[in-house]
């Protein structure tokens, strides 16, 4: 095609209403070509959506536990083994999303319970203010939560192109994470020579990243990870978890999720002899839905 007829063909598509609505459809093409195949449904209020992922946790700690002695004797450290608190329980998990555009509020948790936990003593050893002889009979409770409340932006995503039906082949995203995480530990123990209880509250900043994967528009894959620490004299305390999960939304917005999580600590209060300390974490699978407003 000559130049002349080109400009002339141009001219006229301009002017045509195929051409006004050219402009429009660019636009659209455009819009679709950066927005990840994981985004949300109509925003609810300014821009902002929801997700609602209601969960069951099956979950188990681990690792020592010392109390505080309050006459300066050395207290042993004794494992949640030892004192038959390492069952896994089912127990309930949950989190809430708001996201606008890269931005992502998240608030996340569960809390795990075991009472009354009978254990015989295999050997004799000083536990907090409790002299326990071998054969004594001890009762354990444990109670445990934590909360974490952080904002995280994605700073990295990337799709593949749409096919004949627009659907999106696979998609990739990577978010910054910040926040605070929340610890509570109430442990009980109860033997022939006393009772002794402890209530610990420890709160840290926490910092760390998440990756997620979409195929098809349908089927997901994340994996979040994420450090705390705040060395607060005789508040001390330091995690690190890693959740990896799966979901499958046979739904626009429903779907249903399955993942694992590890969650490792340290937990201090106190200092010397009168430090309590639970230094182990808690693990185990969860699953449940995903429903997005």
């Amino acid at each position: 095609m000559h130049a002349r007829s080109a400009r002339r063909f141009l001219l006229a598509l301009t002017l045509s209403p195929l051409g006004a609505l050219a402009p429009a459809a660019h636009a659209q093409e455009s819009a679709n070509a950066v927005e990840p195949i994981s985004s949300d449904p109509a925003p609810l209020i300014n821009g902002w959506t929801l997700q609602f992922e209601p969960l069951v946790h099956y979950v188990a700690p681990a690792g020592d536990l010392k109390l505080p002695n309050s006459s300066g004797l050395k207290s042993k450290e004794v494992s949640v083994d030892d004192l038959n608190l390492d069952d896994p329980r089912m127990s309930p998990f949950g989190e809430i999303h708001f996201r606008r555009d890269k931005w992502r509020i998240s608030l996340s948790g569960f809390w795990y319970s075991l009472d009354d936990r009978t254990e015989v003593a295999k050997d004799s050893f000083q536990f907090g203010d409790l002299a326990i002889s071998s054969g004594d009979r001890t009762e354990s409770s444990l109670d445990f939560w934590t909360l974490e409340a952080v904002a995280s932006y994605r700073v990295y995503e990337d799709q593949t192109d749409t096919n004949s039906k627009g659907i999106v082949g696979a998609a990739a995203g990577i978010d910054i994470i910040g926040g605070v995480r929340f610890f509570d530990v109430d442990f009980e123990i109860s033997s022939p020579s006393g009772t002794q209880s402890e209530h610990n509250l420890w709160a840290q900043p926490v910092l760390g990243a998440r990756a997620e994967f979409t195929l098809w528009e349908n089927f997901g894959f994340d994996v979040t990870t994420a450090f705390g620490y705040l060395p607060a004299g005789d508040n001390t305390s330091f995690s690190w978890d890693i959740i990896a999960a799966f979901h499958w939304r046979p739904w626009e917005n429903v779907g249903i999720q399955l993942g694992y999580q590890q969650l490792a600590f340290t937990l201090e209060d106190g200092d010397g002899t009168e430090e309590f300390r639970w230094s182990g974490g808690m693990a185990g699978v969860f699953g449940g839905m995903l429903i997005r407003f």
